[in-house]
C-alpha cells in the first residue's frame, strides 16, 4: 500500500511540474507578417496607409483592436481599430490605417495573440470586475500571452 501511495505521489508531483512548466514557458514570436503595401484615398478622400497581416502559421491568430503608431523620435499613439478579428492559418487580412500627420517616418504595431483556449477563458472570465469568480483564478491565468507584431518603416 505503502508503495502504491508513493507512486502517486511522485506521478502527481510530475503532472504538476509539467503543468507548472507549461503555464509559465515564454511564447515563441506570432509567425505573422506585416506588410506596407502603399497609400489609397478613401471614399471621402482621406488619405489611407494599406497594410496586410499575414498569418504564416497553423493556428488562428486574434488581431485585437489596440494597435500603435511609433515615430523614430519617440512619438506614440494609441489607436483603436473597428473591431478585433480572427485570421485563420495561410490568411490574411487588409486593413486601412490613418497615417499620423505629425511624423516623418513611422511604424505600426498590431496587438496579437494566439487564438486558443486561453483567449476562451479570458472571455469567458470577462474584463473588470464584473465576473464575482474572477478573484479565485490567479493573475498570471488572467489575459492572453499577447505580442506587437510590428511593420517596417513608412516613410512619408
Amino acid at each position: 500500500m505503502r508503495k502504491l501511495i508513493a507512486i502517486g505521489l511522485i506521478l502527481a508531483a510530475l503532472a504538476a511540474t509539467y503543468v507548472i512548466s507549461f503555464l509559465v514557458r515564454a511564447d515563441a514570436p506570432l509567425p505573422l507578417t506585416v506588410s506596407f503595401t502603399g497609400f489609397t484615398n478613401g471614399t471621402s478622400g482621406q488619405r489611407f496607409a494599406v497594410f496586410t497581416l499575414t498569418n504564416q502559421s497553423s493556428f488562428t491568430i486574434r488581431r485585437c483592436s489596440l494597435y500603435e503608431l511609433r515615430g523614430r523620435s519617440g512619438q506614440f499613439s494609441a489607436c483603436l481599430a473597428k473591431q478585433e478579428a480572427h485570421i485563420p492559418p495561410g490568411q490574411s487580412e487588409v486593413l486601412l490605417i490613418s497615417p499620423p500627420t505629425n511624423y516623418m517616418s513611422w511604424k505600426v504595431h498590431f496587438l496579437c495573440a494566439r487564438d486558443g483556449w486561453r483567449c476562451r477563458f479570458d472571455d469567458w472570465l470577462g474584463t473588470g470586475s464584473g465576473r464575482p469568480y474572477r478573484h479565485l483564478v490567479p493573475e498570471r491565468l488572467q489575459g492572453v500571452p499577447s505580442q506587437y507584431v510590428r511593420s517596417d518603416w513608412v516613410e512619408q
